[in-house]
């Protein structure tokens, strides 16, 4: 395939998953915000990783364990322990910047989201321990 081709497949995909993994990156993070920057940071990486991707038997599950993996790298950086997002979301009252519409679920630790993330891919038929 041509670069051209190839460029134009990642672009409609990722218009059409954006939505889907922004909400996924929220079930982790429990921030709106931190959730935009982790579907960007996972939307870069696949960009880079496109050819390998586009391969892959399910791209969803694939681009799924992406964003779980750059959510977990996050994790372990400095940045995040010296930052508290939880102070910031009681004050922003929960609410999902953009849409108006109010957070419901009540803060869960990381491994049940995490474990939370991985039942929803594999009712999806996705492999999330791949990429």
């Amino acid at each position: 395939m041509s670069g051209i081709s190839d460029e134009q497949g990642y672009t409609d995909y990722a218009a059409v998953a954006l939505p889907r993994l922004r909400r996924i990156a929220y079930l982790l993070c429990q921030d709106w915000h931190r959730a935009d920057d982790l579907t960007q940071n996972a939307l870069t990486r696949l960009y880079v990783h496109w050819g390998r991707a586009r391969a892959a038997e399910h791209l969803d599950a694939y681009v799924g364990a992406i964003l779980l993996n750059v959510y977990l790298a996050e994790q372990r950086t400095h940045w995040w322990k010296r930052t508290s997002v939880r102070a910031q979301r009681r004050q922003s009252g929960g609410r999902c910047p953009g849409d108006g519409r109010r957070a419901r679920r009540a803060p869960v630790d990381e491994f049940e989201r995490c474990d939370a993330v991985f039942h929803l891919w594999s009712r999806q038929g996705g492999h999330p321990g791949c990429g």
